[in-house]
C-alpha cells in the first residue's frame, strides 16, 4: 500500500489574510474528489495540512498547493457554499482550537473543525523526484477521447480502465474500442480507471508516477495540482490489440452528418454520461440517426451508398461527433472501424 502519515491539528492560533477568489479556485480543484456521503471517513471533508488542501474518496485523491494557514478537516459542502456567498475580495482566516473563524468587512463565521477526522494524506514523491515521467503532449486528449469505450461492468475491472502502453491509449469493453496514438512513447505502463481519467483530463496533467506496488497512479500539472487514483493489478487482455484490425467495404457518411448527431444528442438522458448513446441504422442506401430519453425521442434520415446487410451501431454522441470532425469514411467488415489520423475506433455490429 502507499505510505501514509498521520498529523494532528495545531493548537496555536494562526491568522491568515487571503484572496477569497483564489481560495475558492483552489478548493474547486480539489472538490471533485469530495464524496457525496460520509460512508468513508473524511471523504466529505476538505483537509488542510501544512501548505496544501486535499480531499479523498477512496478512489481519487486531489491535492492543491495553497497557503491557507489552516490545519484540520471541515465539512466541504457548507464551507464551499459559504465562501461563494461572501462578497468580500479579501477575507481573514483565524485557526483556533476546534474551529476556523472567517471574517470580512461585515461578516463573521465560525466553522467547526471535525475532531474525529484523522488526517492521513497519501504520500506522493516530491516534484523534483526522478520517478516522475513527463506525459505526452496529447495525453489528456487521448484519455478523454478513449474513455467512452471502457466498460462499466466491474466483473472485469481491467476493462473499466484505459490501457497506457506502447505509445497508445486504449479503451475497450470487447463490444467497442478506441485506440489513440500518443505523441510520444512512455516508459511507464499502467491501467487508468476511465471514470477517473475523464476527470483527470480536465486538469491538463504534466507528469506521472505509476506506483503499481502501492496500487496508485499519481499525476501532477503545472499548477501544482496532484491527482492520484487507484489502479488495478489485472493484466489487460492481449487480444484487444486485434480488435482494431478490420478489413472490408468502405462507406462515406453524408456531409454535415455531425449536425444530425448534435440534434439527436439533445433528447438523450442517462444517470451517467458514459451511458448516453445514439443509434445509427444503415440499410438500403439510407442511414438513420436515432436517440431516446426521458422526455422524448429523435430520428433523422440521410442518403448513403450502401447495399450490404442491415447494420445497427450504438455509440456515444460526443465520441461520434469528435470522430466526424476528422473523417467520415468507415470500414465495414466483421466489425465497423473508423480510422483517422492517430486513432482508430471499432464497433461490434448488430445485424
Amino acid at each position: 500500500m502507499a505510505r501514509r502519515k498521520a498529523t494532528t491539528a495545531s493548537k496555536t492560533e494562526t491568522t491568515t489574510k487571503i484572496n477569497r477568489k483564489e481560495f475558492i479556485d483552489a478548493l474547486a480543484k480539489v472538490k471533485p474528489s469530495v464524496a457525496n456521503n460520509s460512508l468513508i471517513e473524511q471523504s466529505d471533508h476538505f483537509i488542510f495540512d501544512d501548505n496544501k488542501i486535499w480531499a479523498y474518496n477512496d478512489q481519487v485523491t486531489i491535492c492543491q498547493k495553497f497557503q491557507s494557514g489552516l490545519t484540520g478537516a471541515v465539512k466541504a459542502d457548507s464551507f464551499f457554499k459559504l465562501l461563494n456567498k461572501i462578497p468580500d475580495e479579501e477575507i481573514t482566516l483565524v485557526l483556533e482550537p476546534g474551529k476556523v473563524k472567517i471574517s470580512g468587512k461585515k461578516i463573521k463565521a465560525n466553522i467547526k473543525i471535525d475532531p474525529d477526522v484523522k488526517i492521513i494524506p497519501l504520500i506522493v514523491p516530491a516534484i523534483n523526484s526522478k520517478k516522475w515521467e513527463t506525459l505526452p503532449d496529447n495525453f489528456d486528449k487521448a484519455v478523454a477521447f478513449s474513455a467512452f469505450s471502457c466498460s462499466r461492468n466491474l466483473i472485469r475491472p481491467e476493462l473499466t480502465c484505459l490501457l497506457i502502453e506502447k505509445g497508445f491509449c486504449i479503451g475497450c469493453d470487447t463490444f467497442r474500442g478506441t485506440k489513440y496514438e500518443l505523441s510520444s512513447t512512455m516508459e511507464q505502463e499502467f491501467l487508468l480507471p476511465a471514470t477517473a481519467g475523464k476527470e483527470l483530463a480536465n486538469y491538463n496533467p504534466h507528469k506521472v508516477i505509476a506506483d503499481k506496488e502501492g496500487g496508485w497512479i499519481h499525476f501532477i500539472n503545472r499548477e501544482n495540482t496532484t491527482f492520484s487514483c487507484r489502479t488495478y493489478p489485472d493484466e489487460y487482455p492481449e487480444q484487444i490489440w486485434a480488435f482494431f484490425d478490420v478489413e472490408g467495404e468502405e462507406i462515406v457518411l453524408p456531409e454535415g452528418f455531425i449536425d444530425a448527431v448534435g440534434r439527436a444528442e439533445v433528447l438523450l438522458t442517462a444517470d451517467f454520461d458514459l451511458d448516453r448513446i445514439v443509434t445509427l441504422t444503415i440499410d438500403n442506401n439510407m442511414v438513420v440517426c436515432t436517440s431516446e430519453g426521458a422526455y422524448g425521442d429523435f430520428e433523422e434520415k440521410a442518403d448513403v451508398e450502401y447495399q450490404g446487410e442491415p447494420l445497427e451501431i450504438k455509440v456515444h454522441p460526443a465520441l461520434l461527433s469528435e470522430i466526424l470532425k476528422h473523417l467520415t469514411t468507415v470500414v465495414i467488415g466483421d466489425r465497423l472501424l473508423f480510422k483517422g489520423e492517430g486513432f482508430s475506433h471499432g464497433l461490434v455490429l448488430s445485424c
